[in-house]
């Protein structure tokens, strides 16, 4: 089961406003332990192939904007722009 963390509790001494940007890190191999998680608590759906599409997305949205995994935090674009540029050649 995915236990999704706030954004306020990965940066407790940050005010979260809006509007603001997160960087986050996507790790598909979780994505995949997850989707196979769910798989196996609906397995008989699974063997008549009737889950039904929203259950993956749900799945995968919980998993993926998981705020544990983030990178960056800001309310300013430009730094946004200038963590992803300094990535690209890390």
């Amino acid at each position: 089961m995915v236990k999704v963390v706030s954004l306020e509790s990965k940066f407790p001494n940050t005010r979260i406003k809006a509007p603001s940007f997160a960087v986050l890190k996507i790790d598909m191999d979780r994505v995949n332990e997850e989707t196979k998680e769910m798989e196996k608590k609906f397995k008989w759906k699974k063997l008549f192939g009737t889950i039904h599409p929203d259950e993956y997305l749900v799945v995968e949205h919980n998993t993926m904007y998981d705020f544990k995994n983030t990178l960056l935090y800001t309310t300013n674009l430009e730094d946004v722009i200038e963590f992803l540029e300094q990535k690209k050649w890390d």
